[in-house]
């Protein structure tokens, strides 16, 4: 065994015996003879025996492995660019983020839409309050209105009877004598008594109109103006409701304006990862193709390495013998 130095790289190198020196020497008179795979100029070996031509063989052959060895440091950088590039590919693709815009959009419509429900149906509960309210006036003044009829009926009746009594006493002829004063006769009493009932009936029944006119017109008031309350609510709540309305209309609108626009961005994006990933699909080609070639350059420098330690112990053992 024996260490050989070439361009500051040590092989070890086991002895071979003749046969296979002389088949060495064979295999590197003819791969320096025609063109290496690199596209080098064609060498022609003389003969061993020449002390000139070692020195410049040995030249050539040292030359030709610094060329391997750029070569394969050329690939080393190369790969180095490579991997330097994925990298960067890697960093800018970045982690995947979400967009939560049109998640909280459909919230917005959907929290929209339950506020305009809501309002609908606090609308609807004030109508019909205000309905059951007037239903309930009218039923009262009808209740009302039916009493004051009764007693109207019933002070009629009596004054029926009043006078269907003093036309019976008429129509009879009876003389009474009561204490009263001289001159005084019973038919002037009972047409003062007639005319003391008609005046309280009378009375009675301005009082009755009147106290029913007064509590009709301020039922019918009251219902006005209960009436005139709900339209005004009502048209507020119309108002409010047909701006609800346009502010969802113009939401949906900005909704679909922003799915149109995350889904065109998502379309874009969708094609630059695509171009991204085979763009590292090329690159990985790449780098698989290039450590293919970089692991055969280095095989074919240790074959030369080993091939050229075999060649020089072969030309220092001439020049001994």
């Amino acid at each position: 065994m024996c260490l050989l130095l070439v361009n500051c790289k040590t092989i070890k190198i086991s002895y071979l015996s003749e046969p296979a020196v002389a088949s060495d020497l064979r295999f590197i008179k003819d791969l320096f003879s025609s063109k290496d795979i690199f596209g080098s100029t064609t060498v022609q070996m003389g003969t061993v025996g020449n002390a000139g031509n070692e020195k410049v063989t040995m030249q050539i052959l040292n030359e030709r492995l610094a060329s391997y060895l750029e070569k394969f440091r050329s690939l080393e950088k190369a790969n180095s660019e490579l991997e330097v590039k994925i990298h960067q590919v890697l960093e800018k693709k970045g982690p995947d983020t979400k967009d939560y815009s049109h998640y909280n959009a459909n919230v917005s419509l959907q929290i929209d839409n339950a506020k305009l429900a809501a309002d609908d149906y606090r609308i609807k509960q004030y109508v019909e309050a205000d309905i059951n309210a007037l239903r309930k006036m009218l039923d009262d003044t009808s209740v009302a209105r039916l009493h004051l009829e009764n007693d109207v009926e019933g002070l009629k009746m009596e004054l029926i009877e009043l006078k269907k009594q003093h036309h019976q006493i008429n129509r009879s002829g009876v003389q009474v004598d009561v204490d009263a004063p001289k001159g005084q006769n019973l038919a002037k009493i009972m047409e003062e008594m007639r005319a003391n009932y008609e005046k309280i009936v009378l009375k009675n029944q301005e009082e009755l109109k009147t106290w029913h006119e007064s509590k009709n017109v301020e039922a019918l008031k009251e219902a006005k103006t209960q009436v005139s309350v709900s339209r005004r609510q009502m048209q507020l709540l119309e108002t409010e409701l047909q701006a609800l309305v346009g502010n969802r209309a113009s939401m949906e609108e900005a909704l679909n304006e922003t799915k149109l626009r995350y889904g065109m961005q998502v379309e874009q994006y969708n094609g630059i990862i695509l171009l991204r990933e085979s763009e590292l699909k090329q690159l990985r080609a790449d780098i698989q193709s290039q450590t293919l070639e970089y692991q055969a350059l280095f095989n074919i420098k240790m074959e030369l390495e080993a091939e050229i330690a075999t060649y020089r112990r072969l030309l220092d053992g001439e020049e001994q013998e």
